[in-house]
């Protein structure tokens, strides 16, 4: 398990985002957002139907039936100085979010718990892609604001799948897209897709497996047959935000540009489907070896039989240059990223174990009530260290591995080394304490969303796009 610190491999800005904003100023398109409908997105889990218009599907709440100008959100005094402190706080944590260790529970705290639409809107920003694309600004701020409403707010029914893991899986796949060895080779409309497929991946998530889904007769199984439940209800889910009003940020898209945006954000985010695991590492692995090929880390000649060898040609494409191994790649980031805590900081990883399986308890609970066979880790017995031991062992560490083949050791060390320490935990964790305990004592809880802090992060995302930057460049040429 060897490579080195993202810190010396990733291409930092050296323009600090601009948060020199008004906190009581109210974002123009996300006043509009809010004015057009009056539909609001945080749905009932328990209705699921795909069946309805998205105004059945996103049911408003009670709460929030009139549709009201974000300033009237605001139930807390303003206090200046505060606001001050929060913005140079926000400033300064968003210098970092190049770095594999970016505090994202600290941005969680300082946005009120809505941290996606701000992260999102940083990094694309920074990266050039919206001046590159023609990409719509206030649309793009309402649908981000729409996104991040549309994961499911309320922790003791969706602990892990909400809008702080989209915001984790955002800027995992941020980080290892500015990996040296994919300098380059991908156009910006690609870059663009992975990272929106990444902020949306399990937007609407209901806090419910597909195994869970399929085996009561989930209407959403039935409507996609028990294939990919969850991952095309995501993908229908962020295509119909688009839909809604002032939403539509890839508007100033050609046609064929639209169409493939539509199917690259498909495709990378059915390669989150566990059942798909081994088809996308098997997917990999080829592409891997086309790269070690190119490298000469493998035999550039054929045996022959007669104790001879044939010498292959030593032109040969790179695997990158084909646009349907781009998009493999892309995908495979995203399912890294997407199962990929065991990467992270010891202390890190343990509040997302926590969250997981807080989750995976909640639908064991539900099964014994139903009467069905309960999930094996879905069980409250179940050793959590053991099963993280497991996982890592079986699922995680494998794919990170040959990630490392493909882009060299050096360049994902931190992964690796993180990968074998925490190993190294769940071995004197296991068998050591129950789960509950373990959940209990590593539990950390996400800020009750703050109106004020809320109209901020918001108003935070039209203040991340201003005129005259000097974004990162993207040097492929879009028609490639």
């Amino acid at each position: 398990l060897e490579g080195v610190s993202s810190k010396d491999t990733v291409q930092k800005t050296s323009h600090a985002p601009n948060l020199s904003f008004a906190m009581a100023s109210i974002s123009t398109a996300f006043n509009k957002m809010l004015l057009s409908t009056d539909v609001d997105f945080k749905r009932n889990p328990s209705d699921m139907s795909l069946a309805s218009s998205c105004e059945e599907l996103h049911a408003a709440d009670s709460a929030y039936a009139s549709p009201r100008p974000i300033s009237l959100l605001v139930s807390e005094p303003v206090d200046a100085e505060c606001a001050g402190d929060d913005e140079h706080e926000l400033d300064s944590l968003l210098l970092s979010k190049d770095e594999w260790d970016f505090d994202l529970h600290k941005l969680d705290d300082l946005t009120g718990g809505r941290p996606l639409a701000l992260l999102a809107a940083s990094i694309l920003s920074d990266r050039g892609l919206l001046d590159e694309l023609n990409i719509d600004r206030d649309a793009l701020t309402a649908y981000l604001a729409a996104a991040e409403d549309a994961y499911s707010p309320d922790e003791s029914a969706v602990s892990f799948h909400n809008s702080l893991h989209a915001a984790d899986v955002l800027h995992g796949v941020h980080c290892l897209l500015n990996t040296p060895t994919l300098t380059g080779y991908f156009t910006p409309l690609e870059i663009f897709a992975a990272l929106i497929a990444a902020a949306v991946h399990d937007v609407d998530h209901p806090g419910r497996s597909n195994t869970f889904l399929i085996k009561t007769a989930d209407p959403l199984a039935s409507q996609y047959n028990g294939v990919s439940v969850l991952e095309n209800h995501h993908i229908t889910t962020a295509f119909r935000l688009m839909e809604q009003p002032g939403c539509n940020f890839i508007a100033g898209l050609d046609a064929p540009m639209q169409e493939q945006f539509h199917q690259l954000v498909t495709r990378i985010i059915l390669s989150t489907d566990m059942s798909k695991h081994n088809a996308c590492r098997s997917a990999f692995a080829s592409i891997v070896e086309q790269m070690q090929r190119i490298r000469g880390d493998t035999p550039l000649s054929t045996p022959t039989g007669d104790g001879k060898s044939q010498r292959r040609s030593s032109i040969l494409a790179h695997p990158l240059e084909d646009p349907d191994n781009r998009a493999s790649v892309l995908g495979y980031i995203l399912h890294c990223v997407d199962i990929g805590a065991s990467t992270k900081p010891w202390q890190t990883l343990k509040p997302w174990v926590s969250r997981i399986f807080t989750e995976f308890f909640n639908e064991g609970d539900a099964e014994v009530e139903m009467h069905l066979q309960v999930g094996e880790l879905n069980s409250r017995k179940v050793d959590i260290a053991h099963t993280q031991k497991g996982f890592i062992t079986f699922v995680v560490a494998p794919l990170w591995q040959l990630w490392s083949q493909f882009v060299s050791p050096e360049q994902c060390r931190v992964q690796l080394e993180n990968l074998r320490f925490n190993m190294e935990a769940w071995s004197g964790l296991s068998g050591s304490s129950p789960s509950s305990e373990f959940i209990e004592e590593y539990r950390l809880p996400r800020p009750h969303v703050n109106s004020f802090k809320r109209e901020a992060s918001l108003s935070a995302v039209v203040g991340l796009y201003p005129h005259g930057r000097q974004p990162r460049k993207v040097t492929r040429q879009q028609s490639m």
